[in-house]
């Protein structure tokens, strides 16, 4: 499954879950859910791949130099894929919130993390 095949399926499922709500109360709760929802993966994200890139540059640093090497791509691959999910962490509440408070909108959201 390719990068672009993933993105279309997660706004393919993100459209749908926004599109079937047929009353603001359920669209509310709809988005303060997946807010919060997506909220809390990406802490659990952001702290796996932290953890995981240290340790792998830490085991790293004690294999022979080709093995470092390929450690510290590791490593930072992962620290790369934690600084993205720290950005999503604090930009996802925000956009949801600006989804959800588009003029003419009675909907307003309170993202819980």
């Amino acid at each position: 499954m390719g990068a672009n095949t993933k993105y279309k399926f997660l706004m393919f499922i993100l459209l749908l879950m926004l599109v079937s709500i047929a009353y603001p109360d359920d669209l509310k709760t709809t988005l303060e859910t997946l807010c919060t929802n997506l909220a809390g993966l990406f802490k659990i994200v952001l702290m796996l791949t932290l953890v995981l890139g240290i340790i792998a540059y830490s085991l790293g640093q004690l294999m022979s130099s080709e093995m470092r090497a390929r450690a510290n791509v590791w490593a930072m691959g992962m620290i790369t894929a934690a600084l993205i999910a720290a950005i999503l962490y604090v930009l996802i509440p925000w956009l949801l919130i600006k989804i959800a408070s588009t003029p003419g909108s009675a909907v307003t959201i309170t993202c819980l993390n």
